[in-house]
């Protein structure tokens, strides 16, 4: 038994969805060592298929929810294999379930030449990279092109970086400790933490966990961007009145996300079945939080609950404090 998966790809939907209940089993032809026998191959997509349905046949709780179709015709393989790759020459236990011992120059040199590629690709001014182990010691830090490239102001360790949908990794936490506390129950359905979403159109019940792992049965939708709403509302973000603590702001939003999942008609599949990526799911989940955590608000609850306790001073999600940091990275676009 083991709780190794093969690879970062649906890692949320394992680890939120059973881990908690279970580990489970991953056979010999879905680990690394055969994986990585077809990296940077035409074979790499199928490879990584076939290595689904082998943890499918062994884990019956597993069958319909790991993605699939890694071997279409238009995926990278070039790409894919070389993050396959990289991975591949951080060593791993026997057992696989200890996590990365260390960073081979094998594989040092493979992900730098993979972090320039990524650079060049995507005109990326800088990137900060990491790897840690399971103990939480680090294996591997490089800073690469700049935090302000018009200044040449270099990125260190203390760069912060807007955080983005990394606070989907903090969501999810914060409805996993909410659980603890006895306050929530992920297999609840959203309904009854959430009155705006009715559930509407869905033949099932959509639950908190299924919007954990992108499974609710939404395709994906265009973002409802901050800057916009609160211009339509008339309200503007200042330090004497943020938005992440407007209760005004919070309901607006709500209203415009659940409303936007409640008329569709059109699914994925049913809730639980398949993964599609899903931004306003998480932004039920984030007023959840705020309804009922007690704190008042989300931003205040990652505040005194997640980034404080852990000497995480420095960051937040606000909009405005995180711009005037004297070592935050400029956003650009393309």
């Amino acid at each position: 038994m083991s709780r190794f998966f093969p690879g970062n790809f649906s890692k949320s939907i394992i680890e939120i969805n059973f881990l908690y209940k279970n580990v489970f089993f991953v056979p010999p032809e879905a680990r690394w060592a055969e994986i990585a026998k077809k990296a940077n191959t035409a074979e790499n997509g199928l490879t990584i298929d076939n290595a689904m349905k082998a943890i499918e046949d062994n884990n019956k709780s597993l069958k319909g929810i790991l993605p699939k179709n890694f071997s279409r015709p238009e995926l990278d393989k070039k790409k894919l294999g070389a993050v396959i790759d990289i991975f591949t020459n951080v060593q791993m236990s026997e057992k696989g379930d200890a996590g990365m011992n260390r960073m081979t120059q094998e594989g040092k040199a493979k992900l730098e030449e993979l972090v320039a590629r990524v650079m060049k690709d995507g005109q990326a001014r800088g990137i900060a990279v990491g790897i840690v182990n399971a103990a939480g010691e680090i294996q591997y830090e490089n800073y690469f092109g700049y935090r302000y490239a018009e200044n040449k102001l270099p990125i260190t360790r203390d760069t912060i970086f807007g955080m983005a949908s990394v606070t989907k990794s903090f969501t999810a936490l914060s409805i996993m400790q909410m659980q603890q506390d006895g306050l929530l129950k992920v297999d609840d359905p959203v309904s009854r933490y959430s009155p705006e979403f009715t559930n509407k159109n869905q033949s099932e019940p959509v639950k908190l966990w299924h919007l954990m792992c992108h499974s609710g049965g939404y395709f994906p939708l265009p973002r409802i961007v901050v800057d916009k709403t609160a211009q339509e509302m008339g309200i503007e973000d200042s330090l004497d009145a943020e938005l992440i603590y407007r209760e005004d702001f919070a309901e607006e939003g709500i209203r415009r996300v659940a409303g936007r999942l409640d008329s569709q008609t059109r699914f994925t599949g049913r809730p639980g079945q398949r993964m599609s990526y899903c931004n306003d799911g998480f932004g039920l989940l984030s007023d959840i939080v705020r309804r009922h955590s007690g704190y008042g608000s989300f931003a205040e609850y990652l505040d005194k609950k997640i980034l404080k306790p852990i000497g995480m001073d420095r960051s937040n999600i606000s909009f405005i404090r995180n711009s005037q940091d004297e070592n935050a990275a400029i956003l650009y676009s393309l």
